[in-house]
């Protein structure tokens, strides 16, 4: 009885399988993507002495990069946003206090203040989770971790350095 040959993998598939992994993704996603035998592609990997590595982290260092930004410019929206609300509550409440003055507060204007006020805290919890609204020592925190990001994208630019520079453009 005769065994029927094995079905070789095309230079161009594994060329591609090699690159992706290389470039961060996980074998799993790649067998999949690809329509290879997972087992398949750890063979390569170990025989061909696949890296995952730089390329990736460069990658993951770019995405913190244009994340960082784009957070930052809607959280300084939110908190523009926090300040003119604030400052109409800061306007309402004088104008209470005036029109106290000259007459006594029905207990309806009263109650639909404080709701007015209750529901801006309530909102303002809520985005300032949702969209990192950070207090400064939270701040400091963020700053630091930024600091250690540079400083692991500086030592991939040295060891790239030996050949070249090293584009963390896309």
């Amino acid at each position: 009885m005769k065994s029927t040959p094995r079905k070789k993998v095309p230079i161009s598939i594994k060329r591609e399988a090699r690159r992706l992994y290389e470039a961060g993704m996980h074998m799993v996603d790649i067998a999949l993507e690809l329509k290879l035998n997972i087992n398949t592609l750890y063979k390569y990997s170990s025989k061909e002495k696949w890296e995952r590595g730089r390329l990736a982290d460069l990658l993951y260092i770019k995405e913190h990069e244009l994340l960082t930004k784009e957070v930052a410019l809607v959280r300084t929206k939110k908190l523009s946003e926090y300040r003119s609300l604030t400052d109409g509550i800061v306007v309402m409440g004088k104008n209470i206090q005036i029109s106290t003055l000259k007459q006594g507060l029905s207990l309806k204007e009263n109650i639909a203040f404080a709701n007015h006020v209750k529901a801006i805290q309530t909102s303002y919890a809520l985005d300032k989770e949702l969209y990192s609204i950070l207090t400064p020592i939270e701040e400091i925190e963020m700053q630091l971790k930024n600091v250690e990001l540079e400083e692991a994208k500086e030592r991939l630019e040295k060891e790239a350095g030996k050949g070249g520079t090293v584009n963390l453009d896309y």
